[in-house]
């Protein structure tokens, strides 16, 4: 995709934009967002160190300054975003000065490394080239335009570009001759490299570096796998994308479940069924009940220990949608309608109003059983209200007065057994209603 794009832009720019230089500092671009006094803020970046598991980045202050929850996302690979991870620095006294993070983990390949150039500054009506991100894109943006006056060490560019290309780099020859500040109408404001780069050694970060290795060929992950750990059945959940919440025109959705957005989880494993009571009488030796019934009556805080104590924790509330739905899109995770639902769940049409055995109905198509009905399940998440933004791995809110609870329950409509309904309760409630499943990390 990278090169089609060099070759588009080598037809539109004069001959000294090289297309092989722009593709390269392409791969090198970022962008940034995360939210700030309740709103989404965007902006850009690029990345002036690498390694196998790491990448240090560089934008202005005022991208990230107070902002939470800092997601990244490489122009190499859209597909994916990484949250942002430790030794930041900034210049906290000037908004348009120099910010630096690090994001680790899998970096993509095909990932580049920008360097400085502090020997020649470029003059004025020379061409330049800015890349980054526009407010609301979700692509890279690569633009040809002119030095056309100076301010010390400021560069002042003829037209605006939009407040999503602050922080991103301003090229000369391949090399990274200023950092976008900031815009207005008629004017993109940049500060030149050499102030950048003297403020970066001189908070000792480390620049170069050589893109990561491509990840070593692993076997095909397939969903349903079972295994058991501590004497709890785990199905394999392979990692993907999908669609958490319910359509705005959904008529049978409730006004939490809105607005529907994109999520994408990394593998994990999650409990083939509820816990039952003969396995939570190992944590607690005097709970009641029959072996095959689900675990209940247990507060939030009591099911996340004993998940700990089987060497798991409970699932997010995104990834016990995401095992829910089993691949479907549909309200429940099987391909019919309410007349199937029996087939599948206790409720209140089958259930008699008490709770029945694990693993008397139909699974999932991933092996999962009672999903939906027989008893509510806490997962681990502080409830809040959606966003529609797009996230990785979600964990929700740091803090809340409610948790969430997901999958029906025995006396309860069809409705509110759907894969995407989801209520709130406060973490210390224990009921005949409640109960939880555990999940791991993959390879825990």
């Amino acid at each position: 995709m990278m090169t089609r794009t060099a070759i588009l832009l080598f037809l539109l720019l004069p001959a000294a934009a090289l297309p092989q230089d722009l593709d390269t500092a392409a791969a090198a671009v970022v962008q940034i967002s995360g939210i700030r006094n309740g709103s989404t803020v965007r902006g850009s970046g690029f990345v002036v160190g690498l390694d196998r598991d790491k990448a240090t980045i560089v934008t202005v202050s005022h991208v990230i300054a107070g902002l939470e929850n800092i997601q990244v996302t490489f122009a190499a690979d859209l597909t994916e975003s990484f949250p942002a991870g430790g030794f930041l620095r900034m210049d906290a006294e000037n908004p348009k000065g120099p910010a630096v993070f690090q994001v680790r983990g899998a970096i993509p390949a095909g990932v580049t490394v920008l360097s400085f150039e502090v020997e020649k500054r470029p003059r004025l009506g020379e061409p330049l080239y800015l890349l980054g991100f526009p407010l609301m894109a979700t692509s890279l943006r690569t633009t040809q335009r002119t030095l056309s006056a100076r301010d010390g060490t400021s560069l002042l560019i003829d037209q605006g570009l939009g407040e999503g290309f602050s922080g991103g780099p301003v090229l000369q020859n391949g090399k990274v001759v200023g950092v976008v500040t900031g815009v207005d109408d008629q004017t993109t404001y940049a500060v030149e490299a050499v102030v950048v780069r003297a403020a970066l050694e001189g908070w000792g970060v480390r620049l170069g570096g050589q893109a990561p290795d491509p990840p070593p060929a692993e076997a095909a992950c397939v969903p349903g796998q079972s295994v058991t750990e501590d004497g709890i059945d785990y199905v394999r959940i392979c990692s993907g994308t999908f669609t958490m919440g319910s359509a705005k025109d959904d008529p049978q959705a409730y006004a939490d479940e809105k607005p529907a957005h994109r999520v994408r989880l990394s593998e994990f494993r999650i409990g083939k069924t509820e816990v039952t009571n003969a396995q939570y009488r190992r944590v607690q030796p005097d709970h009641k009940g029959e072996d095959n019934l689900p675990a209940a009556k247990v507060s939030w805080t009591e099911a996340k220990a004993a998940c700990e104590h089987f060497g798991g924790r409970l699932p997010t509330e995104a990834e016990w949608e995401y095992a829910a739905r089993a691949g479907s899109t549909t309200a429940w995770s099987f391909a019919g309608d309410e007349n199937s639902l029996s087939d599948y769940a206790w409720f209140n049409k089958n259930a008699g109003d008490t709770t029945h055995p694990v693993a008397t109905k139909k699974p999932n198509a991933w092996g999962l059983y009672d999903l939906h009905g027989n008893v509510w399940e806490w997962v681990a998440d502080w409830y809040a209200p959606y966003t529609a933004e797009a996230q990785p791995d979600p964990a929700g809110p740091a803090t809340g007065e409610s948790r969430v609870l997901r999958g029906g329950v025995f006396d309860g409509p069809p409705r509110v057994l759907r894969s995407a309904v989801r209520v709130r309760v406060r973490p210390g409630d224990r009921d005949r209603f409640i109960g939880f499943r555990c999940a791991r990390d993959s390879g825990q």
